[in-house]
């Protein structure tokens, strides 16, 4: 009997709930661990408010920035001897126009429980059962060596089973701000689990507004001891706990903005002597932009300046993007820790940003913002 019959033969059936699993086979039930899978996924998809993806099996909108987006999300990687895979149900394969599938540049799996043989024999395809499946053959050879990300492309009936599955990693969601009929729907973005990483200014094409927002898992932490010795369970955010995500995305986290930012005024700012005898490093005209529309700026950053400005001292150099990148990582766990951790006083915040947004040269109302 060749493999494949004696999978065919003894087949297995997971029923989740309640965090468990009961694995059916021919030789009984029996009950097991949680279920956890080699590999993790990120998905990518466009919804309407109402958490809308398609209509007669299609997209409902022709949105060219959004293409272009999801081609560069899917086919970049962080390896270039290696490539993506992306996973989607049969009728989103069929969906796809017959000349552009499959995908190019990226190893596409389709999953469908019909195990149709037109599909497999199509270059550059495989097909599964199922996303544990898929997973677990992804994690083997020899698609563990050449596959760098996997990605969940669609469609609905998957995507409701897995958006807020802890197999996701991060949600590339094109949010479609106009309201467009559809009859398929996925489940709400589970806010308990994610936080936003990236939001994009709004664009328009085609009258259709839509922008991009990039929410990452946050994970559990249950190592920590509170004061009585008991565990206790935190969601912790390092920026070197995301270094999954594609390049594109994790380069536009709001830290990076301030470091490229400080890294730019440290090589390229013009050198003015001043009063102290120390001297300051200038440089006008530069921008930062974020969208408030998902999450507050708070930036993180007085431990990094100071350990970027302390490398710059030492080695009498400009830092590199390596040396800034450890920083990031080593200040964001001595923040997690206790260090430099301090309650924000958000009324302060929001005066401060008022009064900026205001134009006033009167510095005078500043002084008051830091009092408590």
């Amino acid at each position: 009997m060749n493999r494949f019959a004696a999978k065919r033969f003894r087949r297995k059936y997971l029923v989740m709930g309640g965090g468990d699993s009961i694995e059916c086979s021919s030789n009984g039930c029996k009950n097991t661990e949680p279920t956890k899978y080699p590999r993790n996924y990120q998905v990518v998809v466009a919804a309407t408010p109402d958490m809308g993806i398609g209509k007669d099996g299609k997209l409902p909108w022709k949105l060219p920035g959004d293409l272009k987006f999801f081609k560069e999300i899917t086919s970049t990687t962080s390896d270039l001897s290696k490539r993506n895979a992306v996973m989607m149900g049969r009728k989103t394969w069929e969906s796809i126009p017959f000349k552009f599938r499959p995908l190019p540049g990226r190893l596409n799996v389709v999953l469908t429980r019909s195990g149709s043989s037109e599909i497999a024999t199509a270059d550059n395809v495989i097909v599964c059962g199922s996303i544990p499946s898929a997973l677990k053959l992804l994690a083997e050879s020899p698609f563990s060596s050449s596959i760098d990300k996997v990605f969940l492309i669609g469609g609905g009936q998957i995507l409701r089973e897995a958006l807020n599955a802890p197999e996701c990693d991060a949600i590339h969601l094109t949010e479609i701000k106009t309201s467009i009929p559809c009859d398929t729907f996925i489940l709400p973005i589970d806010m308990s689990l994610y936080q936003p990483w990236y939001s994009s200014s709004p664009v328009v094409e085609n009258n259709v507004q839509y922008s991009f927002v990039t929410y990452v898992r946050l994970r559990t932490s249950s190592h920590e001891m509170s004061c009585n010795g008991s565990t206790t369970h935190s969601k912790r955010f390092k920026l070197s706990d995301f270094t999954f995500l594609p390049n594109i995305i994790f380069e536009k986290h709001e830290e990076f903005l301030y470091l490229r930012l400080v890294q730019d005024i440290m090589s390229n700012g013009n050198n003015k002597d001043d009063r102290t005898g120390t001297g300051t490093l200038s440089k006008f005209g530069c921008q930062m932009r974020f969208n408030l529309r998902k999450s507050f700026p708070l930036l993180t950053t007085k431990a990094y300046t100071l350990a970027l400005l302390s490398i710059s001292s030492t080695n009498q150099q400009i830092p590199t993007c390596t040396e800034i990148l450890v920083v990031v990582t080593v200040c964001s766990e001595s923040i997690d820790g206790g260090f430099d951790a301090q309650r924000v006083f958000w009324r302060g915040v929001v005066e401060e940003l008022l009064w900026f947004i205001s134009g006033s040269t009167n510095a005078k109302p500043s002084c008051n913002f830091s009092k408590h």
